[in-house]
């Protein structure tokens, strides 16, 4: 991650443990995550709701979406406690 930004300046390093909160963000995205493409296993595929394809399904959707959650979980962290809004 860059230390400030190049447009504004603004400084992304705040403090040593900063983004760690960026976790739980991290952790509720792909929560969410899962349990939409859950959602979509019993209702468009008609797979049985204790099927270990729903459990197998989720788990590669998370693993494929985990690059993004990486960074919108730090962008979300940020923008809640940085104090700058445009």
């Amino acid at each position: 991650m860059k230390e400030s930004c190049a447009h504004c300046g603004h400084n992304f390093s705040k403090e040593p443990g900063f983004y760690w909160g960026a976790m739980y963000v991290s952790y509720a995205l792909a929560t969410f995550e899962m349990a939409i493409v859950y959602a979509i296993c019993i209702l468009i595929f008609k797979f049985d709701a204790l099927a270990i394809s729903n459990l197998i399904a989720s788990i590669v959707v998370v693993l494929g979406l985990f690059p993004f959650n990486f960074r919108m979980a730090r962008l979300l962290w940020l923008y809640l406690f940085s104090g700058v809004v445009e």
